[in-house]
């Protein structure tokens, strides 16, 4: 089960209207939200991702939704770009939204690798640094 809803979607500022008004919000957006477990908990883990607790589950959740919300600006670009085409219309300002949606998109998706890094991070290295230093029955020498 995903760690963010449709409600922390809906906080972010989307709605149904935005998409076409599908008649369940949360059924649309539940598709995008499984997509983004699936790909966290193939990233961290399923043991990692069901045990998630205090910071880490902020910063999963955190990833779940800024995926989503890159999903959700490049499916308003594609609508953007259908309606146009649809109206066989050349909208500068249109264009432009469309490119600052895809911008959006990508803003996103920078943010949710952000998130997710400082939990793999975090896993990886368990707060521990390691080093190893290995040497032989050589001396060193000076060039």
């Amino acid at each position: 089960m995903p760690k963010a809803t449709a409600a922390d979607i809906t906080a972010l500022g989307f709605s149904a209207v935005q998409f076409g008004a599908p008649d369940d919000w949360a059924a649309y957006v539940a598709p995008m939200l499984d997509d983004a477990e699936a790909f966290i908990t193939g990233e961290i883990g399923a043991a990692a991702y069901a045990g998630a607790a205090g910071t880490t589950l902020f910063y999963l959740k955190r990833a779940e939704v800024n995926f989503v919300a890159s999903e959700l600006w490049r499916r308003r670009a594609v609508q953007l770009d259908a309606d146009l085409r649809l109206q066989r219309t050349e909208d500068s300002q249109a264009y432009l939204r469309q490119r600052e949606y895809l911008a959006m998109a990508q803003a996103a998706e920078d943010r949710a690798w952000d998130f997710l890094s400082k939990v793999t991070g975090s896993l990886a290295t368990g707060g521990v640094a390691v080093g190893v230093v290995q040497s032989g029955p050589f001396t060193e020498v000076n060039t």
